[in-house]
């Protein structure tokens, strides 16, 4: 299967339709359609489904999306290297992040090293933690940021800032009057609470099991920052990272210490078998000496 049609699959599940996924990749629909039919041809898959007057990916295609997307990704690194030598560029920062990072930690420190070095350029990628390693691995970014430390072989994982798991809770909620809370404060609560088995749900529960207290949540969601806006919404109290303090406005709720104290450290990750650019060598001295601390 040539380059161009997985290019094509992944336009148009990412676009939505053949007319966004057309303009996107500067082609006729006609072109999109026919290169669609040859994929599916060559696959003998069946990728998308007519619903209505747009296309809709099949399970199979959103399968295929999966492996497809970090190649697209280091497609497209490929090809902005070349114009960074062919315009003759100073260097391009490649970063990727999880989301409560990419709006905290990392602003601050792209805004120092574009003010000292205004001639480099940065990219700025947004994706789950497993999606940050995969492009890594991919060679489609210089460093990833995520929270908790990785095990895998391939990767390197520095500590680069230091937070801990807070309540954020209405002004008038009943726990919004304690100094700090604990497990057994969440009875008869409506909890929102990280999705299962991310890490920071991981790290979580065991202080709920350890006190044999039901983690019994209402609303679950895999960001930190969208738990804070349930809870503005009315929705009950959440357990989130204390990143999110720098990423959105929380002057209308109040934010409680959870005990037992669970630390969560954000971490900077690298390639173990990739030396590491000036620019990536840059940005971590710019995240400042030692842990930046997040409380």
């Amino acid at each position: 299967m040539k380059m161009r049609h997985l290019e094509v699959i992944h336009a148009v599940v990412v676009h939505g339709g053949v007319v966004a996924a057309a303009d996107a990749l500067h082609v006729t629909q006609p072109a999109i359609s026919r290169m669609i039919q040859t994929a599916e041809a060559e696959l003998g898959l069946k990728l998308f489904e007519k619903i209505g007057r747009r296309l809709a990916p099949t399970e199979d295609a959103e399968r295929l999306f999966e492996e497809i997307d970090p190649i697209i990704a280091s497609f497209h690194s490929v090809q902005e290297r070349i114009i960074d030598l062919r315009e003759g560029r100073l260097g391009v920062l490649r970063i990727v992040a999880t989301p409560g990072l990419a709006h905290s930690i990392i602003p601050a420190t792209l805004e120092k090293m574009l003010r000292d070095r205004p001639a480099m350029k940065a990219t700025l990628d947004i994706r789950r933690r497993e999606n940050v390693l995969q492009m890594l691995r991919a060679n489609a970014a210089d460093l990833g940021f995520g929270l908790l430390p990785t095990d895998a072989p391939d990767i390197v994982s520095t500590p680069v800032g230091s937070g801990r798991i807070i309540c954020v809770s209405p002004s008038d909620h009943p726990l919004a009057q304690k100094r700090s809370v604990r497990p057994e404060d969440f009875t008869d609560h409506r909890l929102i609470m990280l999705t299962r088995g991310s890490p920071l749900e991981q790290l979580i529960a065991p202080a709920f099991d350890a006190v044999g207290q039901p983690l019994d949540w209402a609303v679950e969601t895999p960001y930190s920052a969208s738990a804070c806006n349930l809870v503005t919404a009315g929705f009950g109290v959440a357990l989130v990272d204390s990143y999110v303090t720098q990423q959105i406005e929380l002057s209308d709720l109040v934010i409680i210490p959870f005990e037992p104290a669970l630390t969560v450290n954000a971490y900077v990750y690298r390639a173990r078998h990739k030396p590491m650019s000036k620019l990536a060598t840059l940005c971590i001295s710019a995240l400042d000496s030692g842990p930046r601390k997040s409380d």
